[in-house]
């Protein structure tokens, strides 16, 4: 399982850096379709590799196996829509939306491999769950517009607000908004963004309450008393468009 999980990090290290060089125009869309193919040939045989592992009995009775195996498959699944993306006459949504959601599941899948390991009392320091770390960066944040919604009467601010939160579009543009200070403080981009909120989700879900979660950030010597800030400013937002059955223990903190 550590080798899939390095391999599917690497996945999506390369799967960013191949689309903002897209972004950025440094290379073109022959190379950018090229590179995208194999990367999603590389999705799919991570999958097939481990759909043919046959797990320990250990791990067979209990659903960790299943969610690493459904992980795997959202991750080879939306590889292949951030090459469509590529390829489709929008103006770059559909391909920034796969490619948040893939990097998302990959801060969920390993999660799923700490949970895994735990389970056979397999601990290393090196192995602590990942916070994915905003870097700086030049490029521009790119955010996606929300679908129109189209509608005979006025719905409530409730009701829109469930609305949105059923169209990831609309999660991501939403975010994007949010967060737009904070993002341009760090020189960050939307994906880099996305990859520290669900980081934070992870450490949520792992049982680390958001105390010790910001205190992750705030022990960190790299940073600047801005850019903790804007940083701890991206989870807070992240948390209630990521993982909202979390948000209370930011509200509590806050008051």
């Amino acid at each position: 399982m550590l080798v899939v999980e390095e391999d599917v990090r690497n996945l999506a290290a390369r799967l960013q850096e191949v689309n903002q060089g897209w972004d950025n125009r440094e290379v073109g869309l022959s190379v950018t379709d090229a590179a995208l193919v194999k990367e999603t040939e590389t999705a799919e045989g991570i999958w097939i590799a481990f759909e043919q592992i046959v797990p320990p009995a250990d791990l067979t009775r209990s659903d960790v196996h299943d969610a690493i195996r459904s992980q795997l498959d959202r991750i080879r699944i939306h590889t292949g829509g951030i090459l469509a993306g590529l390829r489709s006459a929008d103006t770059g949504e559909a391909r920034t939306e796969a490619l948040a959601v893939v990097l998302a599941t990959v801060g969920t899948l390993e999660a799923e491999i700490n949970r895994a390991a735990t389970s056979f009392g397999y601990q290393n320091p090196e192995r602590n769950v990942p916070r994915p770390r905003v870097t700086t960066s030049t490029t521009t944040t790119t955010t996606t517009r929300p679908k129109p919604t189209t509608t005979t009467a006025p719905i409530s601010d409730a009701q829109a607000e469930a609305m949105c939160r059923a169209d990831l579009d609309c999660i991501l543009a939403a975010f994007a908004v949010t967060i737009a200070e904070q993002t341009a403080i760090l020189g960050a981009t939307l994906d880099q963004a996305v990859q520290l909120a669900t980081g934070a989700c992870d450490l949520l879900d792992a049982g680390i309450p958001w105390t010790l979660v910001l205190a992750d950030i705030v022990i960190d010597p790299v940073l600047t008393e801005e850019e903790l800030m804007a940083d701890a400013g991206i989870m807070g937002p992240g948390v209630n468009a990521f993982c909202p059955e979390h948000w209370w223990q930011v509200e509590e903190f806050n008051h």
